[in-house]
């Protein structure tokens, strides 16, 4: 009777760990770079990708830094309004063909810029981000608020040169 009781709580355990190793693996937190493009154009370098968090819980990505060569590359600050009236002067003629009234009316998605703020993302959502460089990335490395590998809570992206 005392060897059944043995083989049921060692069985018991088997189950209590695989599980254990089971719900810590599931609930790990992860994250990709997907639509990664890089463009020049209107003498401006832009990047833009979309981050996807691909874990059942949320994270919050508090920084991203843009690497060439393992050195940091600097986002640049860019004056809106600026920005707005030299590609309303690049594109005259296109406006006054489509009588837009506004930058707004105008400017194609391609072309408006959605800049990194620290953002928590949901389960399963992604985020994406077009901002301007003052050169081209190699790598890309996201920060976040829990870790994502284990024993940092950054993780680097080596990313494609893909020019369109």
């Amino acid at each position: 009777m005392a060897i059944f009781s043995i083989i049921i709580s060692i069985f018991s355990l088997i189950i209590a760990l695989t599980s254990l190793f089971y719900t810590w693996i599931r609930s790990k937190a992860k994250i990709n770079i997907v639509d990664y493009q890089f463009n020049e154009k209107y003498d401006e370098k832009r990047v833009s990708f979309t981050i996807y968090n691909d874990s059942p819980s949320a994270i919050k990505i508090e920084n991203i830094t843009f690497l060439k060569n393992d050195i940091m590359i600097s986002e640049r600050k860019v004056d809106t309004q600026l920005r707005d009236k030299i590609m309303l002067q690049n594109n005259l003629s296109e406006i006054l063909k489509q009588k837009s009234s506004t930058v707004a009316d105008f400017l194609k998605d391609d072309d408006k810029l959605t800049p990194f703020n620290p953002t928590v993302l949901s389960p399963y959502k992604e985020m994406k981000i077009k901002t301007l460089v003052t050169d081209q990335p190699t790598k890309i490395k996201v920060i976040t608020d829990k870790r994502i590998r284990v024993l940092y809570k950054s993780k680097s992206f080596v990313v494609f040169n893909s020019k369109n």
